[in-house]
């Protein structure tokens, strides 16, 4: 659960914040009715509120929201914004929206319970015709040669420590979890390729299962894949996480390293097949790695999943 000082880093996050405003002036009337869902202190309802809406709903599950509640009554807009605080599948408000105004991400479009949380909305919260904000997320990925980088942090702490005490064990189960790149950043060697493509108006989000492919020019080592979205909050009106862009800085990137570094020549194809899927609450991702000669003889593969705690957990609960 965020605290005030996520919330307010949110807020200050301009290019974040901007694009929603410019989705919200766009299409808000004085007939409609918002549901800000996942509202963490009410910002953007207040926002909606403010610009004229004719009923706002903010649903949160922290108890933060009731500084949004206090906000609104400082306002003098009591009477037109309505909080819930609790789970979004016990609210059940008076009217229906036709307005949706939703951040429910992580690092990637993919956090615990939020595909099926708005699922839930879109059954019971909003009319057949309601604008979804967003619109539509595309997820990318591109492999990264940092050698400097996976010393740091994939070599130690497991294989060089003050201990002297190898754990190559540990090692590869915390080598294939999923972790944010460094303040300076991480700058892949090749293109990024689009894995994923969440159309929120859609009946059923698809989680993705993609083959992605680069072929390298020159010899190249690659240390991990970087991953990224871009979001449409409402068509016309986009954001990018890309390495280089003018990014939003709430959300950052995510890396998924390789359990050992994969060596390509000059003609090589380097295949990287990538699936996410629900696990304990939560998502969880699979990579598989596979290094093609230019005649097509392959001559290295990986195979990964970051579900090692999950698994764990299964086990020593006795569920699996």
């Amino acid at each position: 659960m965020y605290g005030l000082l996520e919330y307010g880093n949110m807020l200050r996050d301009r290019v974040r914040t901007q694009a929603y405003r410019a989705a919200i002036d766009r299409h808000l009337r004085p007939d409609s009715v918002v549901l800000d869902l996942g509202a963490g202190t009410g910002a953007f309802a207040l926002y909606a509120a403010v610009k004229g809406a004719r009923k706002v709903y903010a649903v949160e599950t922290s108890p933060l929201l009731d500084y949004g509640r206090r906000e609104a009554e400082r306002l003098g807009l009591g009477d037109r914004i309505e909080f819930f605080n609790g789970p979004a599948q016990d609210f059940e408000p008076e009217l229906r929206a036709d307005m949706l105004i939703s951040d429910l991400r992580g690092a990637l479009p993919f956090l615990g319970d939020a595909h099926a949380v708005l699922a839930d909305a879109k059954q019971r919260l909003l009319t057949s015709d309601a604008l979804l904000m967003p619109h539509q997320d595309r997820v990318f990925a591109a492999p990264v040669d940092d050698p400097a980088w996976y010393a740091r942090e994939i070599e130690q702490p497991w294989l060089q420590n003050d201990l002297e005490l190898p754990m190559p064990l540990l090692r590869e189960a915390e080598g294939s979890l999923p972790r944010r790149p460094p303040p300076r950043g991480l700058t892949p060697c090749f293109p990024g390729q689009c894995f994923a493509t969440l159309d929120y108006a859609a009946e059923v989000i698809s989680l993705p299962t993609a083959t992605l492919q680069w072929t390298a020019e020159q010899a190249q080592t690659i240390h991990c894949y970087l991953l990224w979205f871009d979001a449409t909050i409402v068509p016309g009106i986009e954001m990018s996480a890309a390495p280089g862009a003018k990014a939003p800085l709430v959300y950052g990137r995510l890396v998924l390293p390789l359990l050992k570094p994969v060596q390509l020549a000059a003609g090589d194809r380097l295949s990287l097949r990538i699936s996410v899927w629900p696990a304990a609450g939560d998502f969880a991702y699979t990579w598989t790695t596979t290094v093609l000669d230019a005649a097509g003889s392959q001559h290295q593969q990986l195979r990964q999943h970051s579900a090692h705690e999950a698994f764990l957990a299964a086990r020593t609960s006795g569920v699996a």
